[in-house]
């Protein structure tokens, strides 16, 4: 073997080496994004159904303090629910992107 061809499957192989780990980088991020997309999805289905409730509830009263009050608890449900989104985020289990 000449050490031309020596030197080519020296190369070869480290270009190989860099290229799975470059494949291996691109699957966990895009697992990552999966897990994203499907967290953020999850959570805007919920959100949904709870504000079609709210909605629901300030149709359904019969008095301006009554749907102020059904209004009032539907603001605080969503301060609660910023701030948990909030904690998930600091605490890494709820990614931003």
């Amino acid at each position: 073997m000449s050490e031309s061809t020596k030197v080519q499957e020296t190369i070869i192989g480290l270009n190989k080496k860099n290229m799975d780990g470059f494949l291996a980088m691109q699957k966990e991020l895009l697992d990552i994004i999966q897990e994203t997309n499907h967290d953020w999805c999850e959570r805007l289905s919920k959100e949904a159904m709870v504000t079609s409730d709210y909605i629901n509830k300030i149709g359904a009263s019969r008095t301006v303090p009554e749907a102020v009050a059904v209004y009032q608890e539907w603001m605080s449900h969503c301060i609660e629910s910023l701030g948990q989104d909030t904690s998930k985020v600091h605490t890494g289990q709820f990614a931003l992107c």
